[in-house]
């Protein structure tokens, strides 16, 4: 049975989701794009971090990870989380190895490079 909670975390995961490739697919046709048109990608890019980015990392990283944001220099977006474990855990932690999964798998294929792992384009 669904939970407020469970269809919360969804509703941001689909957002997210859904909010990055948009705004990831305009970054890579940036040259074609108009003054105004930059301008309004670079105000979604602001609100997509502020009302969806923050509230994941809070809501899904928080209970995933089992570690507050902003803790031990973790950061308050997903992205920075990410790159906080992989820098600063051990390679045979279990929050090691699934920061890695999410980046390598769910985020480079997108956003080659966005975590730090410096796998390119595969």
């Amino acid at each position: 049975m669904l939970t407020t909670f469970m269809i919360c975390t969804l509703i941001f995961f689909v957002a997210w989701v859904l909010t990055g490739t948009y705004i990831i697919e305009h970054w890579y046709h940036r040259d074609k794009h108009n003054n105004f048109e930059k301008s309004l990608l670079y105000i979604w890019g602001l609100v997509f971090v502020i009302f969806i980015d923050v509230p994941y990392n809070i809501v899904f990283g928080t209970l995933y990870f089992r570690q507050l944001p902003n803790k031990d220099g973790c950061g308050w977006t997903f992205t920075e989380r990410l790159q906080h474990i992989l820098k600063e855990e051990p390679v045979e932690s279990w929050r090691w190895q699934h920061a890695y999964w999410i980046c390598r798998y769910l985020i480079s294929p997108w956003d080659f490079n966005h975590c730090g792992l410096g796998l390119g384009r595969e």
